[in-house]
């Protein structure tokens, strides 16, 4: 028994020496206290040093069902401290929902919507902020704003104030362009064209190859004109002159008759449909995906969405993006801006106002913009040949609606300012070139005029009355039912619809809207 009471004893002192060396190695308290610094530098660099819960409502869609435990939520909680919860709606219902939301005293923190029209309409009630108030705190989304400013104009409501976060970069999906089949142009020698002379040459040489075929095929009928017009230095509608700093209505304009006159011709040498003026979607699709069309105007994607299929059959098929060529006396290289997105997210008023305002501007900036479209390098993508590539999903083909549904990624409210390049990873070479030239070749961006509700109510009258006499008679003149000699009484008759007093409308509402 003393034996075992003595062998204890020794134990215990053991024990108690060991541990007293231990707590006295320098070694072991340095360590701790590099992992609390570090600790505590993580920390100091998240956007809020506490804890923050932001509410937003936001429409979703069925392919792509809101989750709870999307990666893209952790992520942000990571990098900002910030706890998103969202209201997800059925955009079915999201008219209802928003109206019996504004009814109510009892808004979230943020509401994602389809346009800034709702926000114009209860921001002056006291809704929403009026981000302009703010902008000393929002030094990103300033930089987004200096860098596009048609974009943020376009979103102003008709008394100059900014109720809403305009979602840019995402609207790259709606780029369109000149397309051409690559492959046949290759084939019979012939230069893609520069210039409206050489671009009506380029068609008569396919007709004279083809000659079943309509070379030059577009779908939309008048609609093709929101874009080839800019390329004849004209638009289709009223746009704004950023030089002369005036509105002008396109359709009046010497540059515009000019198109008319051209496009007359192709029609006359049946170098275009003789039915484009009524053609469906699948009637042009038809055309176009049988080789009886070598040029169209419509989205870039077409490149792909047409040329993968076609490639099953003839794997020469190759559709490109061309370079716009300048049409008329006054054309120039461009085409109507086309990089669209309407949706916005717009700040509620409230007490917690100031964080929704600064987790909002984060979104605009680098780490924001790159985070919220890619993730992360090695969990959702890795570094090939110095090019970002996404990390295979088993059992799914990676495409943005992939990505939607597996991590939340680019889904309502969860960016505002995106970055592309993550959706384009994926395209083909031919289709990544295209998106590039895309932007490259876009001209600035006509904004939008918010109107005040007199104003409304002439837009609704006589603007649509002078939109719709254009129609009318624009097809007529390329059918050669009313002789081009017609044109200046074609515009006497808009002048006497009321185009000069509607222009000026325009004018006064934009310097109210701009402050300018």
């Amino acid at each position: 028994m003393k034996r075992f009471l003595a062998l204890m004893l020794m134990v215990v002192m053991i024990v108690t020496l060991v541990s007293c060396v231990q707590k006295g190695k320098p070694s072991d308290s340095s360590n701790t206290t590099t992992a609390d610094l570090a600790t505590d530098k993580a920390h100091s660099t998240l956007l809020f040093d506490e804890p923050v819960k932001i509410t937003i409502m936001a429409p979703y869609h069925d392919s792509w069902p809101f989750q709870e435990d999307w990666y893209v939520l952790d992520l942000i909680k990571r990098k900002t401290n910030v706890t998103m919860v969202m209201d997800a709606v059925a955009s079915t219902g999201w008219v209802d929902k928003y109206n019996i939301t504004m009814a109510s005293t009892d808004l979230p923190d943020i509401i994602w919507d389809f346009t800034a029209a709702q926000a114009n309409t209860y921001g002056p009630e006291g809704a929403f902020v009026n981000i302009l108030d703010h902008m000393d705190k929002l030094p990103n989304f300033k930089k987004f704003y200096e860098q596009y400013k048609p974009n943020v104009i376009s979103n102003m409501s008709s008394d100059g104030a900014l109720y809403s976060f305009p979602i840019y970069g995402i609207g790259n999906t709606n780029l369109r362009g000149w397309l051409y089949r690559k492959d046949i142009f290759d084939k019979h020698n012939i230069p893609v064209p520069a210039n409206g002379d050489e671009f009506y040459n380029v068609l008569k040489q396919l007709k004279g190859l083809y000659p079943e075929s309509y070379p030059l095929t577009f779908r939309e009928n008048l609609t093709h004109f929101k874009m080839a017009a800019t390329a004849w230095g004209t638009c289709n509608t009223e746009y704004y002159d950023w030089d002369k700093k005036v509105w002008k209505f396109g359709p009046t304009e010497e540059n515009f008759k000019d198109m008319l006159a051209y496009y007359k011709k192709l029609y006359q040498e049946e170098l275009i449909p003789m039915d484009w003026h009524t053609l469906t979607v699948q009637q042009w699709t038809q055309i176009v995906t049988t080789g009886n069309a070598f040029l169209t105007l419509d989205y870039i994607a077409r490149v792909d969405t047409f040329g993968n299929p076609m490639r099953n059959e003839n794997p020469e098929v190759d559709f490109r993006y061309m370079v716009p060529p300048a049409f008329g006396k006054n054309g120039q290289q461009k085409l109507r801006f086309s990089c669209e997105s309407n949706t916005v997210m717009s700040p509620c008023a409230g007490k917690n106002q100031d964080n929704t305002l600064k987790f909002l501007d984060w979104m605009y900036s680098d780490e924001g913009k790159d985070i919220l479209s890619w993730g992360e390098e090695g969990v959702t993508y890795e570094i090939v040949n110095g090019e970002r590539k996404w990390k295979p999903i088993e059992g799914m083909e990676i495409s943005a609606a992939t990505l939607r549904q597996k991590y939340g990624l680019s889904t309502n409210g969860m960016y505002l300012f995106f970055d592309y390049n993550s959706h384009a990873a994926n395209f083909s070479l031919q289709l990544k070139e295209a998106d590039t030239l895309a932007q490259k070749y876009q001209d600035i961006q006509i904004p939008m005029v918010s109107l005040n509700q007199d104003e409304d109510a002439i837009d609704k009258t006589k603007g649509v009355a002078i939109r719709d006499h254009y129609r009318a008679n624009a097809a007529k003149f390329i059918l050669g039912e009313r002789p081009l000699e017609e044109f200046e009484a074609y515009v006497q008759e808009l002048k006497a619809l009321g185009l000069e007093e509607y222009l000026d409308i325009l004018g006064k509402a934009f310097k109210r809207q701009t402050g300018s």
